[in-house]
């Protein structure tokens, strides 16, 4: 069982509503077990936590347009660096 009833040993289960989605999800064939489907469902409220932390950077104003301005400095800052001989991260190279 996965996940919501409280029972005397603090244990969490799911309770047989969400017992049924996640059954209904493996037999549909897009899950290959329970797991998976638990892992992915956090996954995605992951990435809508991602979302809306954006969101929020946003209506701060803390946030950059890409601009052609900005595409230069990239350019001038990789130049630099390869005029220096500084290697770029290992992520950051195509």
């Amino acid at each position: 069982m996965i996940g919501c009833n409280e029972g005397a040993s603090r244990e969490r289960q799911p309770g047989p509503q969400l017992e049924e989605i996640v059954r209904k999800k493996v037999e549909s064939g897009m899950y290959g077990s329970a797991s998976e489907v638990i892992r992915e469902a956090i996954r995605l409220m992951d990435h809508q936590a991602d979302i809306a932390e954006a969101d929020a950077e946003f209506e701060r104003g803390e946030y950059f347009v890409e601009s052609p301005a900005f595409w230069a400095s990239v350019q001038e800052e990789a130049e630099r660096m390869e005029r220096e001989g500084i290697e770029p991260a290992p992520k950051v190279r195509p």
